[in-house]
């Protein structure tokens, strides 16, 4: 209770009160409203929304669409990310997993630097949380970072790269 008054107080006196109170800001948004963009440094069959904080410096909440067979090459991310379908399919291969297959309302979950990749096997929609800035380090086989046109023209890999 103590600490309740004072913090009270303190915050009667001065203009802090407002700085300990922001944070998330309510927002309610459908698709349709929602500002479609390519993303750098990924496919361009992909495009996404920014539903919560900004990607280049902190945590955020991302709204991206995948055509059919939109790939994104062996990759990894420098903080933990997760994945929820909303509509379609697409496919994860998780370094030392099995490929599994993400039907709409599946969970996934990769921690940060654990390599992934990841392909939409039908036109697909998803949110993309990430921990902290968002950032993407693709890697070849044996594991060695490289390019992102090094990635997207590697042998052997089906990438759309095409335009909507």
């Amino acid at each position: 209770m103590k600490t309740f008054r004072i913090t009270l107080l303190f915050c009667a006196s001065t203009l802090v009160c407002a700085a300990q109170s922001t944070g998330p800001q309510p927002k309610i948004e459908n698709t349709g409203d929602m500002k479609f963009a390519p993303f750098p440094n990924v496919p361009t069959c992909f495009t996404g929304a920014v539903e919560y904080g900004d990607p280049s410096t902190g945590p955020s909440t991302l709204f991206v669409k995948g055509t059919r067979g939109c790939d994104v090459p062996m990759h990894f991310h420098s903080v933990a990310e997760q994945v929820m379908v909303v509509i379609g399919t697409a496919r994860i291969q998780v370094k030392g997993e099995q490929p599994r297959i993400l039907k709409a309302g599946a969970f996934a979950i990769t921690p940060s630097r654990h390599p992934h990749h990841f392909t939409c096997t039908s036109a697909c929609e998803f949110y993309v949380v990430s921990d902290g800035p968002f950032d993407i380090h693709y890697i070849d086989d044996g594991g060695a970072e490289i390019s992102f046109e090094q990635a997207v023209k590697s042998p052997g890999k089906a990438v759309s790269t095409h335009e909507h």
